[in-house]
Formats: structure tokens, sequence, C-alpha cells
């Protein structure tokens, strides 16, 4: 077995139309020259890292920098409820 998958898994394949294949009367054949190329043509390539675009800041240095910027507008106010308490 070269792919490594269940009958099941070919079955569906094929009525997709994911692997080619060939029916004479109730057999089914598979080149295995043309299953090959398919799935080579097929499959995507891994950008390599100097090829790929850089990421940006992501979600999480956006929400590092909104709560450095909540924090600092906060530290200029004056907590009421603690004023309060010391008079």
């Amino acid at each position: 077995m070269r792919l490594q998958v269940t009958p099941r898994t070919i079955d569906a394949w094929m009525s997709k139309g994911l692997v080619p294949f060939r029916k004479i009367g109730r057999t089914v054949r598979f080149d295995w020259g043309e299953v090959s190329a398919h799935f080579a043509s097929q499959q995507r390539r891994a950008q390599s890292p100097t090829s790929a675009a850089l990421p940006g800041p992501g979600i999480a240095a956006m929400l590092r920098e909104r709560a450095k910027t909540i924090r600092s507008a906060e530290s200029g106010r004056v907590n009421i409820s603690s004023a309060d308490r010391s008079a």
C-alpha cells in the first residue's frame, strides 16, 4: 500500500475527482505514475522564511500597546475612592 490510506478514502477521492483512475467494467485501475504526478502537481510548496512576507505586530503586540496606553491614562487620574478614605 503506497499511500497508506483506507479504501474508503480512495473511494472518496475518486468520487471527488482528486485521484486519476480508469474503470474497466467493475474493476478500477490506477497508473502509479499518473497518481504520483497528479499529487506532485497538486502539492503546495511551503515558502521559505526569507521569501515570505514578515508578519505584522500581531494581536498580542497591539493589545500590549493598548494596555500601556490605558495604564498611562489611568495613572494621571486621581482615584476618588482612595482620596475619600484619606480625608
